[in-house]
Protein backbone atom coordinates (compact mmCIF):
# COMPACT_ATOMS: atom_id res chain seq x y z
CA UNK A 1 0.00 0.00 0.00
CA UNK A 2 2.58 2.41 1.19
CA UNK A 3 4.72 1.78 -2.73
CA UNK A 4 1.50 2.72 -4.12
CA UNK A 5 0.38 5.44 -2.28
CA UNK A 6 3.68 7.18 -3.00
CA UNK A 7 3.91 6.26 -6.27
CA UNK A 8 -0.21 7.76 -6.85
CA UNK A 9 0.97 11.07 -4.81
CA UNK A 10 4.40 11.58 -6.47
CA UNK A 11 2.20 11.31 -9.79
CA UNK A 12 -0.57 13.84 -8.53
CA UNK A 13 1.92 16.62 -7.72
CA UNK A 14 4.04 16.24 -11.23
CA UNK A 15 6.66 15.16 -9.44
CA UNK A 16 9.73 13.10 -11.14
CA UNK A 17 11.24 11.66 -8.09
CA UNK A 18 9.73 9.46 -5.11
CA UNK A 19 8.49 10.13 -2.32
CA UNK A 20 9.10 8.21 1.09
CA UNK A 21 7.58 4.82 1.10
CA UNK A 22 8.73 4.37 4.56
CA UNK A 23 7.47 7.62 5.89
CA UNK A 24 3.70 6.97 4.33
CA UNK A 25 4.09 2.97 5.86
CA UNK A 26 5.33 4.62 9.46
CA UNK A 27 2.13 7.24 9.65
CA UNK A 28 -0.19 4.86 8.41
CA UNK A 29 0.55 2.24 10.92
CA UNK A 30 0.85 4.57 13.72
CA UNK A 31 -2.78 5.39 13.54
CA UNK A 32 -3.68 1.56 13.83
CA UNK A 33 -3.86 0.01 17.32
CA UNK A 34 -1.91 -1.57 18.81
CA UNK A 35 1.10 -0.50 16.44
CA UNK A 36 2.21 -3.56 13.86
CA UNK A 37 4.09 -2.39 11.34
CA UNK A 38 4.53 -6.43 10.04
CA UNK A 39 0.35 -6.13 8.94
CA UNK A 40 -0.55 -4.12 5.77
CA UNK A 41 -2.40 -0.97 6.63
CA UNK A 42 -6.27 -0.03 4.60
CA UNK A 43 -6.31 2.19 2.79
CA UNK A 44 -8.05 4.65 4.57
CA UNK A 45 -5.83 5.03 6.75
CA UNK A 46 -3.11 5.14 4.05
CA UNK A 47 -4.84 8.01 2.73
CA UNK A 48 -5.21 10.10 6.63
CA UNK A 49 -1.63 9.26 6.69
CA UNK A 50 -0.39 11.15 3.44
CA UNK A 51 -3.94 13.96 3.95
CA UNK A 52 -2.70 14.75 6.95
CA UNK A 53 1.20 13.74 7.92
CA UNK A 54 2.16 13.73 3.99
CA UNK A 55 5.53 12.54 2.65
CA UNK A 56 8.64 13.70 2.15
CA UNK A 57 11.20 12.85 -0.70
CA UNK A 58 12.34 9.52 -0.53
CA UNK A 59 16.02 10.35 -0.10
CA UNK A 60 15.32 12.07 3.59
CA UNK A 61 13.70 7.97 4.80
CA UNK A 62 14.69 5.50 2.40
CA UNK A 63 12.69 2.32 2.45
CA UNK A 64 13.61 -0.34 5.09
CA UNK A 65 14.50 -3.67 4.01
CA UNK A 66 14.10 -4.34 8.01
CA UNK A 67 12.53 -2.89 10.94
CA UNK A 68 15.17 -1.67 13.62
CA UNK A 69 15.22 -3.41 16.79
CA UNK A 70 13.67 -2.54 19.35
CA UNK A 71 10.65 -0.90 17.21
CA UNK A 72 10.74 1.87 19.50
CA UNK A 73 13.97 3.20 17.20
CA UNK A 74 11.15 3.13 14.25
CA UNK A 75 11.02 6.75 13.77
CA UNK A 76 11.70 9.12 10.65
CA UNK A 77 14.53 11.38 10.64
CA UNK A 78 14.32 14.92 13.15
CA UNK A 79 14.31 16.86 9.61
CA UNK A 80 12.07 15.50 7.22
CA UNK A 81 11.43 18.97 5.73
CA UNK A 82 10.35 19.27 3.05
CA UNK A 83 6.69 17.61 3.44
CA UNK A 84 4.08 16.90 0.49
CA UNK A 85 0.84 16.83 1.34
CA UNK A 86 -2.75 15.87 -0.71
CA UNK A 87 -6.34 15.89 -0.21
CA UNK A 88 -6.42 11.85 -1.39
CA UNK A 89 -10.58 11.13 -1.61
CA UNK A 90 -11.84 8.19 -1.56
CA UNK A 91 -13.83 7.59 -4.40
CA UNK A 92 -16.43 4.75 -5.70
CA UNK A 93 -14.75 1.55 -6.76
CA UNK A 94 -16.03 0.93 -10.47
CA UNK A 95 -13.93 0.95 -13.46
CA UNK A 96 -15.37 4.52 -14.70
CA UNK A 97 -14.30 6.25 -11.53
CA UNK A 98 -10.96 5.15 -12.38
CA UNK A 99 -11.29 6.38 -16.00
CA UNK A 100 -12.92 9.21 -15.16
CA UNK A 101 -9.91 10.43 -12.76
CA UNK A 102 -7.55 9.09 -15.43
CA UNK A 103 -9.28 11.23 -18.07
CA UNK A 104 -8.46 14.08 -15.95
CA UNK A 105 -4.98 13.63 -15.75
CA UNK A 106 -5.28 11.94 -12.36
CA UNK A 107 -4.13 8.93 -11.01
CA UNK A 108 -6.10 5.98 -9.05
CA UNK A 109 -4.69 4.56 -6.16
CA UNK A 110 -6.71 1.31 -5.87
CA UNK A 111 -6.66 -1.90 -3.99
CA UNK A 112 -6.93 -5.02 -5.94
CA UNK A 113 -8.14 -8.86 -5.32
CA UNK A 114 -5.78 -10.73 -7.43
CA UNK A 115 -5.44 -13.76 -8.88
CA UNK A 116 -2.47 -16.12 -9.55
CA UNK A 117 -2.25 -14.69 -12.94
CA UNK A 118 -1.29 -11.40 -11.57
CA UNK A 119 2.37 -13.36 -10.23
CA UNK A 120 2.60 -15.02 -13.72
CA UNK A 121 1.94 -11.98 -16.53
CA UNK A 122 2.13 -13.71 -20.03
CA UNK A 123 4.39 -11.98 -22.56
CA UNK A 124 3.61 -8.10 -22.69
CA UNK A 125 2.13 -8.13 -18.99
CA UNK A 126 -0.95 -8.56 -19.94
CA UNK A 127 -3.10 -10.34 -17.51
CA UNK A 128 -6.34 -12.12 -18.27
CA UNK A 129 -9.35 -13.96 -16.35
CA UNK A 130 -8.58 -17.72 -17.20
CA UNK A 131 -10.73 -20.34 -15.99
CA UNK A 132 -9.61 -22.36 -12.69
CA UNK A 133 -7.72 -18.89 -11.74
CA UNK A 134 -7.40 -18.55 -8.28
CA UNK A 135 -7.62 -15.88 -5.92
CA UNK A 136 -4.35 -15.31 -4.56
CA UNK A 137 -5.25 -11.80 -2.30
CA UNK A 138 -5.41 -8.09 -1.95
CA UNK A 139 -2.51 -6.05 -4.00
CA UNK A 140 -2.00 -1.90 -4.06
CA UNK A 141 -1.70 -0.40 -8.14
CA UNK A 142 -1.72 2.67 -9.04
CA UNK A 143 -3.89 2.99 -12.27
CA UNK A 144 -2.25 5.20 -14.88
CA UNK A 145 -3.68 4.86 -18.10
CA UNK A 146 -6.64 3.14 -19.88
CA UNK A 147 -7.01 1.86 -23.08
CA UNK A 148 -8.27 -1.13 -25.59
CA UNK A 149 -6.33 -3.80 -26.86
CA UNK A 150 -8.62 -6.35 -29.26
CA UNK A 151 -11.73 -4.97 -28.26
CA UNK A 152 -10.42 -5.31 -24.17
CA UNK A 153 -10.63 -2.77 -21.99
CA UNK A 154 -7.29 -2.75 -20.21
CA UNK A 155 -6.04 -0.44 -17.68
CA UNK A 156 -2.21 0.15 -17.02
CA UNK A 157 -1.34 -0.26 -13.77
CA UNK A 158 2.42 0.44 -11.89
CA UNK A 159 3.50 -2.03 -9.39
CA UNK A 160 5.87 -1.61 -7.02
CA UNK A 161 7.91 -5.21 -7.31
CA UNK A 162 10.70 -5.66 -9.83
CA UNK A 163 11.10 -8.37 -12.31
CA UNK A 164 11.60 -10.96 -9.52
CA UNK A 165 8.10 -10.40 -7.72
CA UNK A 166 6.86 -9.22 -4.68
CA UNK A 167 10.49 -9.61 -2.87
CA UNK A 168 11.95 -6.94 -4.62
CA UNK A 169 9.94 -4.11 -3.84
CA UNK A 170 11.41 -1.51 -5.43
CA UNK A 171 9.67 1.47 -7.71
CA UNK A 172 9.15 1.25 -10.99
CA UNK A 173 7.50 -1.75 -11.96
CA UNK A 174 4.70 -1.95 -15.09
CA UNK A 175 1.81 -4.34 -15.71
CA UNK A 176 -1.19 -4.39 -17.70
CA UNK A 177 -4.16 -5.49 -16.46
Amino acid sequence: MAFAASDAHSFAHGMAKYLSAEYAHYSAAKRRKPLDPNRGVPMRLMIDAVREDGQPPEEVWPYLAALPSPLSAWAPPKNTAPIFRHPMVTRPTDVSSIFAALNSGQPALLAARVTEQFYLPATGYIIKTIPGDRDAGNHALVAVGHGTIRADTVLLVRNSWDKDGPTGATPGSHATI
